[in-house]
């Protein structure tokens, strides 16, 4: 059951199969979606009682409102000025990047969901074409200027469309520049194929075998890890790093399927993969997987399916 407060925020998050079924308006589809994300047991994250030394789980949530709130009072801005205004809402709400990535996934969906009435992915592919073809020198700006506010880690820097540098006049050719394993980035180039293809699916197939959505999304995780390295991890620690977690991830998933008598987070690999991601100073922290799963949810919950 989700429970909202009078003012419309979310006050406790155990969502149901009913839940993840209805269709949600924009503001209180891109909180649960953020809500839901963080809620779920996700090794290697930020969830109720794991927290990081510099953020915890009400950081996300307390974020998450804020740019929710924004981001609806700024939908007929364009999409470089509604993510830098919803970064600095992040920014002004936490003093933490919680979710840059998810941002830069979510205002440009936002944008096409509210101009597709016909809930079907097809419809929903050709109005982020829409949006993304329609893209401007100052969305590239305003998207820079997001991303440097945040100093996203592992960045580094760049020789061409450096972000600590002037914006390019194309903000999807800057995005063609970053590195192949930068999924966030992928998606402005290939039209969110990803998150709107084979993620959304992975998330249907995961809802569809977990009564508790919470549990599914704990499965996604795995799921999106084995299939394709974190991105932030890549960044952080390099290409070899995140492949090895992701065939670690496989086998904690193989494992599990042995047998569904108990939630994910008891079984002693899934511990111990937990564990080996928080390693470090939480420098294993598959943050952009995160990201995509937001990205996914906030999708299913304005009614679109695989």
């Amino acid at each position: 059951m989700l429970t909202f407060s009078d003012s419309g925020q979310v006050t406790s998050v155990d969502p149901s199969p009913e839940d993840i079924d209805r269709i949600w308006p924009i503001k209180k589809a891109i909180l649960l979606a953020c809500a839901i994300e963080v809620q779920a047991f996700k090794a290697g994250n930020v969830f109720p009682g794991a927290d990081f030394s510099d953020m915890n789980y009400l950081h996300f949530m307390d974020s998450a409102r804020a740019i929710a709130e924004r981001a609806v009072e700024c939908k007929d801005e364009p999409v470089g000025l509604t993510t830098l205004r919803c970064t600095q809402a992040m920014w002004n709400a936490v003093d933490a990047n919680t979710h840059l990535g998810t941002i830069l996934l979510l205002v440009p969906l936002a944008k096409a969901i509210e101009q597709t009435p016909d809930k079907t992915v097809a419809a929903l592919r050709d109005g982020i074409r829409a949006v993304l073809d329609g893209l401007t020198a100052d969305d590239a700006h305003y998207t820079y200027a997001a991303i440097r506010l945040t100093s996203p880690g592992g960045l580094g820097r760049s020789k061409e469309a450096d972000v600590q540098g002037d914006a390019p006049e194309c903000l999807i050719e800057a995005m063609r520049l970053a590195p192949s394993f930068d999924t966030v980035a992928r998606q402005y180039t290939n039209g969110f194929e990803d998150v709107t293809g084979w993620i959304l699916n992975e998330l249907c197939d995961c809802l569809a075998g977990h009564s508790d959505p919470l549990s599914a999304v704990s499965h996604l995780q795995l799921r999106i890890l084995a299939l394709q390295p974190d991105g932030l991890i890549a960044r952080k620690c390099g290409l070899d790093v995140a492949q090895q977690v992701s065939r670690r991830a496989e086998q904690v998933r193989q494992n599990a399927l042995k047998s569904t008598a108990s939630p994910l987070p008891a079984f002693p690999d899934w511990q111990a993969f937990d564990t080996y991601l928080r390693s470090d100073g939480n420098r294993l922290n598959p943050g952009t997987t995160a990201d995509l799963i937001a990205a996914a949810l906030f999708i299913r919950l304005c009614g679109f399916r695989a």
